[in-house]
């Protein structure tokens, strides 16, 4: 499916865009935030959980995360992405700032992928408990869904200037 587009994942945590990707496009460039939070916590001595409790962990995420977007604009420098393989950014992206924000600023055609998580929390739930049972790690209290939840912002393609929104069941992934 390499087509050299932008896809902006939209989601929340453990919904299922990880898998979506390999499923979908295990050629990609891909930019995840959950990779930089882990690389930069283990530099800090600390695991993925208790980075979230540290400020200047989530500031370097921050930093780390802009410098990989920027990527594109410091080919002298940096390893420039081929213009016919997709870069998928993977992270919740749940308004239209963040969406905007961590998209890479260079000129390909942008899709928005959204993974519907209408009528699907418990759906959610049970994925992210069978994460860190899994994994042991990376524990995401219901609280934390549901204030993430209540900022969301439903992408819109116009105004965001993207090519197309497509829908993601995440059923499709999950169960």
């Amino acid at each position: 499916m390499m087509s050299g587009k932008i896809w902006i994942l939209c989601g929340l945590p453990g919904i299922g865009k990880s898998t979506w990707i390999k499923k979908n496009f295990p050629n990609a460039y891909v930019i995840c935030r959950d990779t930089i939070v882990e690389s930069v916590a283990a530099e800090h001595g600390i695991s993925y959980d208790e980075s979230f409790k540290h400020n200047t962990v989530a500031k370097s995420v921050q930093r780390i995360v802009s410098s990989q977007l920027l990527r594109e604009l410091l080919p002298s420098t940096l390893e420039k992405v081929p213009d016919d393989v997709d870069i998928v950014v993977d992270m919740t992206n749940l308004t239209s700032s963040s969406r905007g924000k961590n998209r890479p600023p260079i000129n390909r055609s942008t899709v928005c992928v959204f993974f519907d998580h209408m009528n699907n929390l418990e759906l959610i739930y049970r994925s992210l408990d069978r994460r860190y049972n899994e994994l042991g790690w990376k524990k995401i209290p219901k609280n934390v869904i549901m204030s993430m939840l209540n900022s969301f912002e439903m992408p819109n393609a116009s105004r965001e200037n993207f090519e197309s929104i497509q829908v993601v069941d995440p059923r499709t992934y999950l169960e």
